[in-house]
């Protein structure tokens, strides 16, 4: 606890938060911003909403959502990382990338990229996702380290030596699976998976799982028990499917069965042990039943429940397993009664379970709307059902609407995000991207075309001298705050979601 204490003291001067889970925060913008800019210090006017579910370990992007210089008192020194480089660290020259940091590479010599698009702005034509994306897991690769118990991953170098959160690590899984997908001749990209997926075994809980279930607690610790997040354990599950897919495309026929095995355990655990009849059904968002902090009510969150229903389809497809495919229609249900707003088409975060009545948590993530999307998206695919198709492209247009706005900078145009995680936002463009495949709808391209210009933004104003990138995709710095693992991973995937989307659709 004193650890978890000394994060929340160190966070509580730029964010207020409410205390759960693995101590995760979360910045968001949940105000309306001004995105016009003249020059390239516009200010945004903002306030901040903290994600009652989530608390300090692995914050986003804090301080001023400005273009400009921060000012404030964080450290932006990039050079201290006492680390040992067990990966590629960044260096060289980049070459004809149209802007940002060209004094670095991704050193890694199977990287390419597109050819720049002409007739547009120089974000709208910006094609370099691939090895911004690249240079970017490089670095998070140094994060390794060995201790007596093997090898770990720390949450931020630059600010302690504490390891990762399963959150976190689950988010440089993704980084590391979206690498191999877009650049699959990759030994770095391909080593690095194979380790990452090798270390979820430091978050195995001996108390919870068996031959049928796969239960990963909070904290890198293979003889420990900590508290389970279901919310944590379906973003491995998702990958695990990812995993999957991609070892079957290699040919690799073992390492594919592998983790869909461990998929499905871990489906198994959070259907079995996530779900109950209170509230007329719905998944929890913790484990109660672990050594979780006493504070944290019973809830049912968006965030469990739409990835479930998600990952249900996936599995469905794969398995040909009608249980899957029931759940998955069972739990969409059951989000879509609890949890949607009619008045706007997107997703409310939880209903806190109390005693003393129940209360709706009304806060709104671009995460809990883009797995809505990636969920109605796979549902229309297994049910062929329009009304999943059309309840896709409304949640796709509403969040849009809401999350995503068009501006100018210094007189070229480009688009800001409302909300400033990386990992939340990074789940949104998986569900564009999924709806997309489903259909090819032009108005869905059009919104994948503002997040590839948004993460040329990104690319081009918001990269410091090693290769990081702000996690608000637009601020011109990158202080030690924001090299957390989680939103680094989350922007590298985003940026090779967007590189594949770009190369295979010839938007």
């Amino acid at each position: 606890m004193l650890k978890r204490l000394i994060a929340i003291i160190a966070v509580a001067a730029l964010l207020v938060t409410s205390l759960a889970g693995c101590y995760k925060t979360v910045k968001t913008n949940t105000g309306d911003a001004d995105v016009s800019d003249t020059s390239d210090a516009s200010t945004y006017e903002s306030s901040d909403a903290s994600d009652a579910s989530d608390a300090s370990d692995e914050s986003t992007a804090g301080g001023d959502v400005s273009d400009g210089e921060n000012t404030g008192n964080q450290s932006t020194n990039t050079g201290n990382n006492n680390q040992g480089n067990t990966g590629n660290k960044p260096g060289g020259n980049t070459g004809n990338n149209g802007g940002g940091n060209n004094n670095i590479t991704s050193q890694d010599p199977v990287i390419s990229n597109l050819p720049p698009a002409t007739g547009g702005s120089k974000y709208e034509n910006f094609r370099d996702h691939n090895s911004y994306g690249a240079r970017i897991m490089n670095l998070l690769n140094t994060y390794w380290y060995s201790d007596q118990q093997g090898s770990k991953i720390k949450n931020n170098p630059y600010k302690s030596n504490d390891p990762v959160t399963l959150w976190g690590y689950g988010a440089y899984l993704e980084g590391l699976g979206m690498y191999l997908e877009a650049n699959p001749n990759s030994t770095t990209a391909y080593q690095y998976y194979i380790k990452a997926l090798n270390g979820l075994s430091m978050y195995r809980d001996k108390s919870k799982s068996n031959d049928t279930k796969l239960a990963l607690h909070c904290w890198a610790d293979p003889n420990g028990r900590s508290e389970i997040f279901f919310d944590d354990n379906v973003w491995i599950l998702h990958e695990l499917i990812h995993a999957y897919k991609l070892f079957k495309s290699r040919g690799e026929n073992d390492n594919a069965e592998k983790y869909l095995k461990m998929a499905e355990q871990i489906a198994t655990y959070i259907l079995e042990d996530g779900w109950d009849e209170k509230l007329e059904g719905g998944l929890y968002w913790e484990d109660k039943t672990t050594c979780g902090d006493p504070n944290h009510p019973p809830q049912k969150n968006t965030c469990i429940n739409a990835p479930m229903a998600y990952a249900a389809t996936e599995l469905y497809m794969i398995t040909k397993k009608q249980n899957y495919k029931d759940w998955a229609i069972k739990i969409y249900d059951w989000v879509m009664k609890k949890l949607y707003s009619e008045s706007d088409s997107l997703f409310y975060d939880k209903i806190v379970m109390s005693s003393n009545g129940n209360k709706l948590d009304q806060n709104k993530y671009t995460y809990n709307v883009g797995n809505m999307i990636s969920a109605a998206a796979g549902l229309y695919q297994i049910t062929k059902d329009s009304k999943y198709l059309n309840d896709a492209k409304k949640f796709a247009e509403a969040a849009f609407k809401k999350y995503i706005i068009e501006r100018t900078k210094q007189g070229e145009k480009s688009y800001a995000w409302y909300q400033t995680s990386a990992w939340f936002n990074s789940n949104l463009i998986k569900g564009y991207i999924n709806l997309y495949e489903v259909d090819k709808d032009p108005k869905v391209a059009g919104y994948l075309v503002a997040v590839r210009t948004s993460l040329a933004d990104g690319c081009l104003s918001s990269t410091d001298k090693d290769g990081y990138i702000n996690p608000d995709w637009r601020s011109s710095n990158v202080s030690n705050d924001q090299k957390a693992l989680l939103d680094q991973a989350a922007t590298a995937r985003s940026l090779f979601m967007i590189h594949l989307w770009t190369k295979t659709s010839g938007k």
